[in-house]
């Protein structure tokens, strides 16, 4: 899916850019902080990306996941403005002081307002006084800066903890997507080389029988080109787009083909291959599954799934035989050999500290350990490959627990070139 390349391509946000508009004036107006708020997939960072660029304001946008400590935010802010040439190049630092960000952006030369993004700002919320800290930087540092904070909290959750508010930013809500907007955000949607006829059946189809259970764009977007996917043939053949009356078969067919397991599939409690085996499928529609799964993860995810498999599967006590580099993979191979006759078990848990050194050990440095990492296993305990299985509060040493088949792992690790057997006890 293409997104949106220009601010006149954006489905239903235009009193939204309007009111951003209103509050930017003139280029060289100063311009009050402002506080953009909305639930996800509501187009908030895209709005704010297409429409800057289009008026021509200079700007900054700064990720607050990447950006986890405040050092590290200040040395982005002040690399960022260097990289688009606001900065003299002799004040890039990856990291700074709160001094020297007011010293570097006292030196800013622009003579319109510079535009200052956090994106995802409700992970300021964790460091004391750094929200505080930012709206206050055009009148620390006496230049034309706009702080713009865009969030999916509402303002109220970043009031102090005594209940009292520093300053109050202008507020700019983006509400939920319609479901004109949605449905018109599904039918534009079309895939490189699709039939468009059977697709926009399929979107209509899909948003009339979804959207009483879900309003998400990105599930109803899984289950439109799923749906595709799994009966464009059959409709093709039975020519349902120039015949309505195929139409309430189809309805049926898609229906069986969804089920029960749908809702299943949409929460990610049931994977995908799983989903493909079911004997819902299997008894409703002509779809094959592939010889072989297929997967789209990130090379972080992918070695984290398999140190979550190795940590799981293996003794603790096994981890320096199997992941010192002084052990050969033909001796790690004579050892499995020699345990071969122990019985397969269940998934063990394993803490955080263990999972990430398999991981630096498997991968041979090929993955460098950086903040991404603790994003993917974020990511893949929503996706419920990998379960969290201590609560919430232990937050030193976490315990996981892998939960995905042997035959996906098998394809991970061949797709990264990992000898998976030679580390398995």
């Amino acid at each position: 899916t293409m997104p949106p390349r220009s601010v006149e391509e954006l489905v239903d946000r235009h009193q939204q850019i309007q009111e951003l508009v209103g509050l930017f004036g003139q280029p060289q107006d100063p311009v009050s902080p402002i506080f953009v708020f909305g639930n996800p997939e509501t187009a908030k960072t895209t709005t704010l990306s297409l429409l800057l660029p289009h008026l021509q304001h200079p700007h900054i946008f700064i990720n607050c996941v990447e950006c986890f400590s405040v050092p590290i935010i200040f040395g982005r802010i002040v690399t960022l403005l260097v990289t688009n040439g606001f900065l003299p190049q002799h004040l890039s630092s990856h990291k700074a002081t709160a001094e020297q960000l007011v010293h570097s952006l006292s030196q800013i030369q622009h003579p319109n307002t510079t535009y200052l993004i956090f994106d995802q700002a409700e992970r300021l919320r964790s460091l004391a006084g750094m929200v505080a800290f930012l709206l206050r930087l055009p009148e620390l540092t006496g230049k034309n800066l706009a702080i713009i904070l865009v969030s999916r909290l509402t303002w109220d959750k970043f009031v102090d903890k005594d209940g009292s508010i520093f300053m109050w930013p202008s507020l700019v809500l983006f509400p939920d997507n319609s479901h004109e907007a949605l449905k018109q955000l599904l039918m534009a949607e079309v895939p490189k080389g699709a039939d468009q006829d059977i697709f926009v059946f399929l979107a209509d189809f899909v948003f009339s029988s979804f959207i009483p259970v879900s309003q998400s764009l990105s599930q109803l977007r899984y289950a439109l080109n799923f749906l595709y996917h799994s009966t464009s043939r059959k409709i093709s053949e039975r020519k349902v787009a120039e015949d309505m009356r195929f139409w309430p078969e189809l309805a049926v067919i898609a229906g069986n083909l969804i089920g029960n397991t749908f809702d299943r599939l949409l929460q990610r409690d049931l994977s995908l291959s799983e989903w493909k085996n079911s004997d819902t499928i299997q008894a409703s529609s002509t779809y094959k599954q592939p010889s072989r799964l297929e997967t789209n993860l990130p090379l972080y995810s992918k070695y984290l799934l398999i140190g979550a498999y190795l940590a799981s599967f293996n003794p603790e006590k096994c981890d320096r035989r199997f992941f010192s580099h002084s052990s050969s993979v033909v001796g790690r191979k004579a050892q499995i050999n020699d345990s071969s006759k122990i019985k397969a078990r269940k998934p063990n848990s394993f803490g955080l500290e263990r999972l990430l050194a398999i991981v630096m050990s498997i991968s041979e440095a090929h993955v460098p350990l950086s903040t991404e990492f603790f994003q993917q296993i974020a990511t893949l305990v929503h996706l419920n490959m990998i379960k969290r299985v201590s609560t919430s509060d232990n937050l030193s040493n976490p315990k996981y627990k892998i939960n995905v088949s042997d035959e996906f792992i098998e394809q991970i690790a061949e797709s990264v070139k990992c000898p998976l057997q030679s580390y398995l006890y």
